[in-house]
C-alpha cells in the first residue's frame, strides 16, 4: 500500500512540475509548432530570434567540436524563459573560415550564410 500511495505521490509531483516549468516560459521555440499554429504567432509584430552557433568549428584540442551550439542552445532557453518572442531552430552551420584548416571544422560561402540568416524565405 505504501508503495502504491509513494508512486502516485511522485507522479503528482512530476506532473506538476512540467505544468510549472512548461508555464515558466515566455516565448515560443518555433521547431515546436505546425504551420497552422505558426501562422498565428508570426505576426508582423513578432520578434523572431535566431540563435547562431557552430556545431563543427574547432575550439582547441579541449574542447568539442559543438562548444558553440552547447552555448547558443543554453542561450536559446534563457531567452525562451525570459521573452515574449518566437525563437527559430538553430543555424548551425555559418561563415567561419578561419578555423577550416583544422580537421572537423566547417564553413559556408559567406554569400550563402548572409543569405540564410538574413532572408531564410528565400
Amino acid at each position: 500500500m505504501l508503495n502504491g500511495m509513494l508512486v502516485r505521490r511522485i507522479a503528482v509531483t512530476v506532473a506538476f512540475a512540467t505544468l510549472l516549468l512548461g508555464a515558466q516560459n515566455k516565448g515560443i521555440l518555433l521547431e515546436d509548432l505546425t504551420w497552422v499554429e505558426a501562422e498565428k504567432v508570426l505576426t508582423p509584430d513578432t520578434i523572431v530570434v535566431i540563435p547562431v552557433g557552430a556545431e563543427s568549428k574547432e575550439h582547441g584540442p579541449h574542447l568539442k567540436l559543438k562548444n558553440d551550439w552547447l552555448i547558443a542552445e543554453y542561450l536559446k532557453r534563457e531567452v525562451l524563459r525570459r521573452a515574449n518572442v518566437v525563437i527559430a531552430p538553430t543555424v548551425n552551420y555559418h561563415y567561419y573560415p578561419a578555423f577550416v584548416e583544422y580537421p572537423g571544422s566547417t564553413t559556408l560561402r559567406m554569400e550563402t550564410a548572409r543569405g540564410n540568416c538574413t532572408r531564410p524565405d528565400g
